[in-house]
């Protein structure tokens, strides 16, 4: 609180004019002068208790400085005759001399004093505009005027006089004993302000009442502290700006006494409990007192005297451990939290004691998840959360993963919170790129409550496949061949082959092997298309792959089914035993002395044969080593087959084999061709001739007699005969 002496300013007023900025509040000035001047040339300004002032520049006396702690020293200005402080002087540079003035009761300054005034009132410390107090034809105050425009800007001084809500007054904390020391808290509260509060401590026990029966404290709080044992009475008022006074008195007993029971709760098995099948049931509290007493246990928050006995009163002993337990089905009718106090009387009659709190919660947590299940194109971690709305809280989420199907299930002991299957959630999961996750989870509460297992199905794969040829068999194919493709995507998936439409969503599904199913990242697949799948000329095939999200990559090939044309074919027609030459085929091959003959250099014959002419090639004197062979020209054409048909005497060769060469002195052998019966033609239907025979001048093919074996089993015999038909080389044209 403020404490000065009485003081006198007199100085000339020509020496005190404030610092205004503009002519307005010059002339402002000017009036407020002259009103002071009075004829005189010196103004007498004191803040002694009971002095007067002019704060509206009528030349009229408005307030009057008020002395509230009744210390001699002026702490308030009163508007009228009440005598109550209506603001509060502040000296906010502590040098003894109230600079300012609190008017709404905020504790700051508002205004600051002019010891020169009038004005008495400015806007900033030592200068700044004039403040007039604004007073209406009735005599009401309207509130300040702070730019000398007559108009009032600040009303915070007429809502105060206006105000008839009394404050209110609180103590704490509340009513007790105490075995230390107590910081005690007076605080009051107001819809305005709070000019002073008035408490009283032991002695009487009368009431304090306003304006001096009591201490009086200008603050709207106040701490009282106490260290020493013994008993204090603390009653206190509060009184606003206004002069309205608390409408009750506030009263508190504290007891500090160094010698109460302290009770030590020393150990809870839970401050929850379950009425659940296997959760926690029930609560058991360790206690233990420091003194020699009797106790009692009530169900109350902290008080000794109320709320109903459930153990006691029982006498103690100074450190015996003590147990008291309480059931969720015998002892609590459903979910609710219950306050428990021990309390312990000592011989000397100090009561100590120590309070704790046991809910019932039945209800499981719910577990939750974000995002929620589904197919995700962007790399995903997943959260789990935890709710149990107004029950004992989550204790922990458990949860286990697979990627190779379903997860097993996370399991959680309701008793111990022991997670026995899985894996503590402590930070959101991240899910790896591509996979399939089945994530399951669970959560137990303090009390032991278990939620169920929820189970969610997580796709992702953040790259569309992006799918590769590795080599096709051919570009251009007759409508008796197959095509083949060895190809791979980079993403794994499952897949398809289609030929034709514009996209993965139409055209038909080919058929052939490996044409549809499912594919890992970078697997080569040979994927086979049947030749009925393919139309004649060019046919578009596409290979999808839809990864494991839906997201198809695909690639597009073409392939060309074409007749294939003769290139060179013997039907024997023409029977000579000189002149063999090609019946059918290019003109590189007809009339060019291109030949099919044998080696035997046995009797040749043309009896019947196996194709269109029904003329066949025949010869005896068959040995191992002999042939038929053919010459002819590939050049312009590929993707080569040859056909044939054979039949044998019964002594006649058993054992062929196909060979070809490129100089007719260097032969690689085909394919072995074995005749058995010599009733029965054996066909070579459109073998597939090696590449390196295309566009050649000078192709040889032969059908070499392998060993001495017949079809009879007596082995050759020289006129034993082999005859040969139907001989077509054909191809595709370059």
């Amino acid at each position: 609180m403020i404490k000065v002496l009485p003081f006198i300013f007199t100085l000339t007023l020509l020496k005190c004019i404030p610092n205004f900025q503009n002519n307005k509040d010059t002339n402002n000035f000017a009036f407020l002068f002259s009103l002071a001047l009075g004829g005189a040339t010196t103004n007498n300004f004191s803040f002694e208790p009971g002095s007067t002032i002019d704060l509206s520049g009528d030349g009229a006396v408005d307030a009057t400085f008020v002395d509230i702690n009744n210390d001699g020293v002026s702490d308030g200005i009163n508007l009228g005759n009440s005598g109550i402080a209506n603001m509060i002087l502040i000296d906010s540079n502590q040098d003894g001399i109230p600079d300012s003035v609190d008017v709404n009761g905020d504790g700051s300054p508002d205004y600051f004093l002019n010891p020169n005034g009038p004005p008495y009132f400015t806007t900033e410390n030592g200068g700044g505009r004039p403040v007039l107090l604004i007073i209406g034809s009735d005599g009401a105050i309207l509130g300040f005027d702070t730019n000398g425009d007559g108009i009032v800007d600040d009303i915070s001084i007429a809502n105060t006089l206006n105000d008839h809500t009394p404050p209110i007054v609180s103590i704490s904390p509340s009513t007790g004993t105490f075995p230390n020391g107590q910081n005690i808290i007076i605080s009051c509260s107001d819809n305005i302000g709070i000019g002073s509060l008035i408490y009283k401590i032991n002695g009487t026990t009368s009431d304090p009442r306003f304006p001096n029966d009591g201490n009086i404290i200008i603050q709207p709080s106040y701490t009282i502290t106490l260290n020493s044992d013994g008993v204090y009475y603390i009653r206190a008022l509060c009184r606003d700006l206004a002069g309205n006074v608390s409408t009750n008195v506030a009263n508190q007993t504290f007891t500090i006494d160094s010698n109460v029971p302290v009770v030590t709760i020393n150990h809870q098995s839970s401050p929850y409990i379950s009425g659940s099948p296997g959760a926690i049931s029930s609560s058991t509290i360790d206690w233990t007192v420091d003194r020699n007493g009797s106790f009692l246990i009530r169900e109350s928050n902290g008080s000794c005297n109320l709320g109903t006995i459930l153990s006691g009163p029982s006498p103690v002993t100074s450190g015996t451990n003590l147990q008291f337990e309480r059931s969720a089905l015998s002892h609590f009718s459903g979910e609710v939290t219950k306050k428990f106090t021990i309390c312990v009387t000592s011989n000397s009659g100090l009561t100590g004691f120590a309070t704790f709190t046991i809910q019932r919660d039945d209800t499981a947590p719910i577990v939750s998840i974000l995002p929620n299940e589904g197919n995700f194109t962007s790399p995903t971690s997943l959260s789990l959360s935890c709710a149990d709305t107004n029950g004992s809280g989550c204790d922990k989420i458990a949860y286990t993963s697979s990627t190779t199907g379903q997860a097993y299930n996370p399991s959680i002991s309701s008793l111990t919170g022991l997670i026995t299957n899985g894996n503590v959630y402590s930070s959101s999961i991240t899910l790896s790129d591509p996979s399939q996750t089945n994530i399951k989870f669970l959560a137990r509460d303090h009390a032991g409550n278990v939620s169920s297992i929820t189970s969610k199905n997580y796709t992702v794969d953040s790259i569309t496949p992006v799918i590769s040829i590795l080599q096709q068999s051919a570009t251009t194919i007759t409508n008796s061949a197959n095509l083949t493709i060895e190809w791979k995507s980079n993403r794994a998936g499952t897949y398809e082959i289609r030929i034709g439409g514009d996209s993965c969503t139409n055209g038909t599904l080919v058929t052939g092997t490996n044409v549809s199913g499912s594919t890992s990242s970078n697997d080569a697949i040979f994927s086979t298309i049947n030749n009925s799948s393919l139309a004649l000329g060019t046919n578009s095939i596409r290979i999808c792959v839809t990864n494991l999200v839906g997201s198809i990559g695909s690639i597009l090939t073409n392939v060309t089914l074409s007749t294939s044309t003769i290139v060179a074919g013997w039907n024997f027609g023409v029977q000579s035993n000189t002149t063999l030459l090609a019946t059918h085929g290019a003109s590189i091959n007809l009339n060019q002395n291109k030949l099919c003959q044998t080696t035997t250099g046995g009797t040749i014959a043309y009896p019947t044969g196996f194709g269109e002419t029904g003329v066949a090639y025949s010869s005896t004197n068959w040995s191992q080593g002999a042939s038929f062979y053919c010459n002819f020209s590939t050049i312009g054409f590929s993707q080569l087959t040859v056909s044939s048909a054979q039949l044998s005497s019964g002594t006649g060769p058993r054992n062929f084999r196909l060979e070809y060469s490129l100089d007719g002195i260097n032969w690689i052998a085909l394919i072995d061709i074995l005749i058995q019966l010599q009733s029965s033609w054996v066909t070579l239907d459109n073998w597939i001739l090696p590449a390196e025979l295309n566009n050649q001048t000078n192709v040889y093919l032969r059908w070499v007699v392998t060993s001495t074996a017949s079809p009879n089993g007596s082995g050759l015999a020289f006129t034993g005969t082999s005859r040969i038909d139907e001989i077509y080389i054909k191809g595709f044209s370059q």
